[in-house]
């Protein structure tokens, strides 16, 4: 008989692999429950002392049974590159059918986000920013319910709060005389004709409550206009005060 096998696996310092890598668990249990999809882990694994031979790097299964040549793996030891195997993660959490990631992903969130009629939306959304299943719950948070903030966080770079109240308020009217699709073009005329960051920033903190998420319309999309208007009314309440 005939044996082969892929190289070793050596840590980034070119040490023997042990269980653990820097911060990281290496062991398939933890990897899964880290929130890494399977397809990036055997994906990763197939590139670690084996080389395609062009630039390809994410390969389904079926493409790497079809690819796979054991003349194309090299002799020496292969690094645990803990990026790249994040990279990986990111790529097939995009990639994947809405379906099964979300049916994967109701294993990290509260019953009450995997319940809600907005979730799928939601990760549609958030996948983008998403490096392992483990993300949603703190990214998508905002769609299930607003985090408090301060009044302060609705003020545009060097303009004030009194300013970003007086934009909120003919928001809010576009928004409550807005029953159809053109919501989105009447507050961007709006925008334009003010500032785009003066209008579309306080907006967009007062539906999400934190300075770095989705933008305004896509979190609308999300949780339906009558609480996007709730949310805006908070937000002019907060600066009244």
């Amino acid at each position: 008989s005939e044996y082969a096998h892929l190289p070793l696996i050596l840590a980034p310092d070119k040490s023997k692999l042990s269980k653990r890598v820097g911060d990281l668990d290496a062991t398939i249990q933890s990897l899964k429950k880290h929130g890494y999809m399977p397809e990036a882990v055997l994906n990763f694994l197939l590139l670690l002392g084996w080389n395609p031979g062009d630039e390809k790097e994410a390969f389904s299964l079926e493409e790497s049974v079809k690819k796979f040549d054991f003349k194309k793996v090299q002799k020496g030891g292969a690094i645990f590159n803990e990026e790249k195997l994040n990279w990986f993660n990111s790529h097939y959490i995009r990639e994947a059918d809405i379906g099964r990631l979300a049916n994967m992903a109701k294993e990290f969130v509260p019953k009450e986000f995997a319940d809600s009629s907005m979730f799928e939306k939601a990760l549609e959304i958030e996948r983008e920013r998403m490096k392992w299943l483990t993300d949603f719950e703190e990214l998508a948070g905002l769609f299930f319910k607003l985090p408090d903030y301060p009044a302060s966080k609705l003020k545009w770079k060097t303009s004030d709060v009194k300013t970003a109240g007086k934009h909120l308020e003919k928001v809010l009217g576009i928004m409550e005389e807005s029953l159809g699709n053109g919501l989105e073009g009447r507050v961007m005329e709006y925008a334009d004709a003010e500032g785009r960051g003066d209008v579309l920033w306080p907006l967009r903190v007062a539906l999400s409550g934190q300075e770095k998420s989705p933008g305004p319309f896509e979190i609308i999309e999300v949780i339906g206009r009558e609480e996007a208007i709730g949310r805006v009314k908070e937000a002019i309440k907060k600066i009244s005060k």
